[in-house]
């Protein structure tokens, strides 16, 4: 009789453990799932990519976080240079295609120019450095073959980018501010 007790206590005392494991096991997976949005389905709450469009998620959830679209309504483009822009200090060279441009700050601005090809877009990011006194700082390849580099001189201060283009076009992207 003895014996018989000793299997049930030990039975009993597996089963507590498999209960225990099974609730824990839930409870954890419950801890993973993604949190229900305003429509109680999981994943679909207010989260937005940067550029603002829903559905733009992280990589585990298999949807695209940079999608590579026309913003719909987004900020137009701009290709008149404002008044305020240092067109002296910054110069571009002849002929030069301006996809968007506009001022941050009183003392900062943005400059994408567009080139059709790569060699143009050489030889634009060489004309912007010689013509306005640029010292190249810092410069690195970036993962896309594109560029990324420093600019200053004694009156500004520039981050610049190349980004090539499926097509074969290359963007030149230029952050300008100030110097002190």
């Amino acid at each position: 009789m003895m014996r018989r007790i000793g299997e049930r206590g030990r039975s009993a005392q597996r089963t507590a453990i498999g209960a225990a494991l099974a609730v824990g096991l839930l409870l954890s997976a419950a801890a993973c799932a993604p949190e229900p949005g305003p429509t109680g389905v999981p994943g679909t709450g207010d989260d937005k990519s940067l550029d603002g469009a829903p559905g733009a998620g992280s990589a585990e959830s298999g949807e695209e976080s940079w999608p590579e679209r026309e913003p719909e309504g987004g900020t137009p483009k701009h290709t008149e240079v404002p008044a305020s822009f240092p067109s002296d200090d910054f110069i571009t060279g002849p002929d030069a295609t301006v996809d968007d441009v506009g001022e941050r700050t009183p003392d900062s601005w943005f400059l994408v120019l567009r080139a059709e090809t790569a060699e143009d877009a050489d030889a634009r990011w060489q004309t912007v450095i010689d013509a306005s006194g640029f010292t190249v700082v810092d410069e690195h390849t970036t993962a896309d073959g594109g560029v990324s580099a420093r600019f200053t001189n004694e009156r500004l201060i520039v981050d610049a980018l190349t980004l090539p283009q499926p097509d074969g076009g290359v963007l030149l992207s230029y952050d300008i501010e100030r110097a002190g």
